[in-house]
């Protein structure tokens, strides 16, 4: 029984909502684009104090924040792939161009270094992880798996 039928009467409170209002998730979504407290309680249309208590009483508005902040980062992830090709011919260029200063060489050099050895350790990590998630679900599954080679 929640508090609302124990009381008998009136809405439930912030945190025992189990879905968010539309006016909510408005104000969530501008928060999670980097708007302060009073831009997305505008977007809400409620008093900056009434949206921050549905942020700290209620863990959906939390959940909702990271999933958008996430989405944010990984289309950023992506629109930054697409220049990658072009930002490596361009370090190049610089690394082997004769006008180029020895100081300005080092610095393309090491950023060429960083983007090659980022982009190893991630495909490595995919790697690992994969496989984890297979031995994982061999153990849920009751599978015998192969641990020699781990």
């Amino acid at each position: 029984m929640t508090i609302a039928e124990l009381r008998g009467r009136g809405r439930p409170s912030i945190a025992e909502h189990t879905s968010l209002p539309p006016n909510v998730l408005a104000g969530l979504a501008v928060r999670s684009m980097g708007g302060n407290w009073k831009q997305s309680a505008e977007a809400a249309g409620l008093t900056p104090d009434n949206f921050k208590k549905w942020i700290y009483q209620n863990p959906l508005c939390n959940t909702y924040i990271d999933n958008e902040v996430q989405s944010h980062i990984d289309q950023s992830y992506l629109k930054a792939a697409k220049y990658l090709p072009t930002a490596i011919d361009k370090l190049i260029e610089i690394i082997e161009s004769p006008k180029s200063k020895d100081y300005v060489k080092e610095k393309a050099i090491i950023d060429l270094h960083t983007i090659v050895n980022d982009g190893l350790t991630n495909r490595k990590l995919e790697e690992q992880f994969r496989l984890m998630q297979e031995r994982l679900n061999a153990i849920e599954g009751g599978r015998v798996i192969d641990t020699s080679h781990m």
